[in-house]
Parts: C-alpha cells; structure tokens; sequence
C-alpha cells in the first residue's frame, strides 16, 4: 500500500510505447501552362502512453500517468492524433512574359483542412488522494450508457460535461485519456511574390518581393475547451465547474498581411 508518510516521490521512465497507423495519398499536377498543383490526404490512428517528455523536444501533453501501478490505463490516441488531414496547394505563374511590369509574378496558395485533436477531460482536482503530481489532473467517471465524446458542437458549450460524474473517495475514474475531440482547423494562406534578375550589377543579383496573407478568409479556429469538471470549492464532494466545455480562445490568428523584399547575390 502507498506509504502516506511521504509525499510526493517522482519517478522518470522510458517505459511508453506508441503506434502509428495511416493512409496517405498524394496527387500531383506537374507545371503546364503555368500551372502546378499538388492535394495531400492522411487518414490516421495513433495511440500512446503520453504524448509527451521531461526533454527539451516535449510537444504538450500529459506526462503523468494517473495510476502508477497501472499504467496500461494510459493508453489513448495521441495528443497530436489529427484522423484526417487534408492540404491542397499550387502555384501559377502570370502569362504576362513580354510585359516587363507583369513579368515573373506569381501568385501561389496553400488550403489546409484537418479534424480535431484528441483531449482528456480532468475531474479538476484530488478525489483520490493519492497526491502526486497531477495537480487535480485525475480524471472523473464516464456515466453509464454515455460516450466518453459527447460533443454538441457549440462554442460556449463544445461538450455535455453532465455525462461525467466523480468517482467515490479513493478511488480512480473509469474515464480514459484522450476520449474527446476538440475542433478541426480550416486555413488558406496567400501568397503574391516576384523574383527579377538584375544583370546590370551581377547576373546572380536578384530581388523578390513578396506578399502574404495569413488566413486569407479570417476563419476562425476555435483552441479546445476547458476540460476540468469540477472545482473543489465544496471540499472532496466539488463543484461543477461553471467553464467546463466552453471554448475561449483561438489558434492560429486572425487574418494578417505582410511584406517582404529579399536581396540575393
């Protein structure tokens, strides 16, 4: 049984594993008549123990496992597990060759669409007391009958929290990682650029102008919602968490612009 005498002993191991399954497929349309073009499309499945670690390249994340002593009850999708991906982009060359103003500009693009990352949903504080460092990351119990990926869909409510309740006192959730689903991402990036050779000063002088613009449609890209339940405001019993399921903030930006001239010799 845990010694209750100590508090908190931390204990680093490359004990995980991970599992990568996809479907990728690419079409490409080779330059012709100024034109080239290029549609990507991944349908994958990832699952880990944790989509992160203590190093200088950790990507986000949960750490911590909640059961040290059964750690099997980590497995889930990864935290960087996008199902599908799909990206188209090309780029076209103006045909205005003999025209020594519109010569050599190019306008190219880059249409990026994906589903949504996998996220864990915390019971936001210790039920079960067994300390450590989660920090209230434990995660509740799954209502039965109910789906670990209740999703409505809205912005100020992107999941039913109601479906999860606490666990009884010393004990672990039945809820696994990563079982919900946060939003996707839509994005078009613009670009109009020139390349010009300057043989005057040097025949490999070169000036390009670029202009580029962020999501050219202003969409936006919703960030996950806040996924810890409770409060612990009424002590061990806790408290809805007023904020759970609701989605405040965004990813990515919204639509910018800007300039770039570039000197090459």
């Amino acid at each position: 049984r845990p010694n209750l005498n100590f508090s908190n002993l931390h204990l680093r191991s490359n004990w995980g594993s991970s599992n990568y399954n996809s479907l990728q497929t690419s079409v490409n349309r080779r330059m012709a008549n100024n034109f080239l073009a290029q549609v990507s499309y991944t349908y994958s499945k990832s699952i880990d123990y944790g989509s992160a670690d203590q190093g200088p390249d950790s990507i986000g994340g949960n750490q911590v496992a909640m059961d040290p002593f059964h750690t099997n009850m980590e497995c889930g999708r990864s935290s960087f597990d996008y199902t599908h991906v799909l990206k188209l982009n090309g780029i076209y060359e103006l045909p205005f060759g003999n025209n020594q103003l519109l010569k050599g500009w190019k306008l190219s693009g880059v249409y990026t669409l994906q589903s949504g990352p996998p996220f864990t949903v915390f019971t936001g504080f210790d039920r079960t007391g067994a300390g450590g460092p989660n920090n209230g990351n434990y995660r509740p119990n799954l209502a039965p009958g109910a789906t670990g990926n209740p999703i409505i869909g809205q912005k100020d409510l992107w999941f039913d929290p109601t479906v999860f309740t606490l666990q009884a006192i010393g004990t672990y959730g039945n809820l696994g990682r990563s079982t919900a689903v946060g939003p996707g991402l839509q994005n078009v990036n613009f670009a109009l650029l020139k390349q010009t050779s300057v043989p005057r000063i040097s025949e490999l002088f070169k000036v390009e102008f670029r202009a580029e613009v962020n999501n050219l449609a202003n969409h936006p890209n919703y960030a996950l919602p806040t996924a810890t339940i409770f409060t612990s405001g009424t002590g061990t019993n806790g408290a809805r968490n007023a904020a759970a399921g609701k989605i405040t903030g965004t990813v990515g930006g919204s639509r910018s612009v800007q300039f770039a001239l570039r000197l090459s010799i």
